[in-house]
């Protein structure tokens, strides 16, 4: 976790205090399509452009289309999402603008993927929005050791 001394020169932050935290993001058993998923809806919600762009290479080594990117856009809604995905993208929907996941989507989420995998897409999502507002806030960029 960052450690910030009192009266330090914010403008002087370092993104890398992040890497820790983010490296650790979604290294459990959620597979790694639906992380992709998770964080590209999550980067696109926040506008964080460094983690949208970042993503979208991962996302595409994981298997994802441009199409399925440039969809993730339009959110759960979009017709071409299987059933399981639209389930996913309105979780993270929900985690962003109600900061919990309504009993119905939580419950539809148990169809797919287990309890601990579950609890892992709350904590990736909740990663990726601390991120994005350090990154948003000190106007910086993912560090490059992620890449």
């Amino acid at each position: 976790m960052m450690a910030v001394e009192r009266g330090a020169d914010m403008s002087e932050l370092h993104v890398e205090d992040l890497v820790p935290l983010l490296l650790r993001a979604g290294q459990g058993e959620l597979p790694v399509r639906e992380r992709e998923l998770a964080i590209l809806r999550i980067s696109y919600l926040t506008e964080t452009s460094g983690a949208w762009e970042r993503h979208v290479r991962l996302g595409l080594d994981a298997g994802l289309t441009l199409d399925e990117v440039a969809a993730v856009r339009c959110g759960p809604e979009h017709p071409d999402w299987s059933w399981s995905e639209a389930v996913l993208l309105r979780a993270v929907d929900e985690l962003h603008h109600d900061a919990a996941l309504s009993e119905p989507t939580r419950d539809l989420l148990t169809v797919h993927l287990e309890r601990p995998e579950v609890l892992e897409l709350i904590a990736l999502v909740s990663v990726y929005v601390l991120a994005g507002y350090v990154l948003g806030t000190y106007d910086a960029r993912l560090d490059d050791r992620l890449n």
